[in-house]
């Protein structure tokens, strides 16, 4: 946890050298930007969300600055039963669109349980 965020009073932290909050019950996106003194439209952008999704769940991460290209840490994520591309670009701090071109996916590809995706873009030999 990073206790001295410029942002807001919440507890704020960070994966993947980027900034985010942990989304409470009473949370909205509108609510999320007005306490973190940004535009909802760069906290949507940030979260790879589309304008229908209008709350985030509890517990729910949400990014406060632009996620990275690529993971620093971890070269591939194993996928679980349940997980979507968006879940994982927000479990490792990668933005969505940086996932889908690293696999040659779209948003509409399908993924399942044991798919490798990788978290960066792999060196052609």
């Amino acid at each position: 946890p990073k206790d001295d965020s410029p942002f807001t009073r919440r507890q704020v932290y960070s994966n993947n050298k980027t900034y985010f909050i942990i989304a409470t019950a009473e949370d909205t996106y509108e609510k999320i930007a007005e306490e973190v003194q940004l535009n909802v439209d760069k906290i949507r952008k940030y979260n790879d969300l589309s304008s229908s999704k209008k709350h985030p769940e509890a517990g729910e991460v949400v990014f406060i600055e632009t996620k990275g290209k690529a993971n620093s840490t971890d070269s591939e994520h194993v996928v679980v039963a349940g997980e979507t591309l968006q879940y994982i670009a927000q479990k490792h701090g990668v933005q969505l669109y940086y996932i889908l071109k690293f696999n040659n996916l779209s948003e509409d590809s399908v993924i399942t349980t044991g798919d490798k995706i990788n978290l960066y873009m792999k060196k052609s030999k």
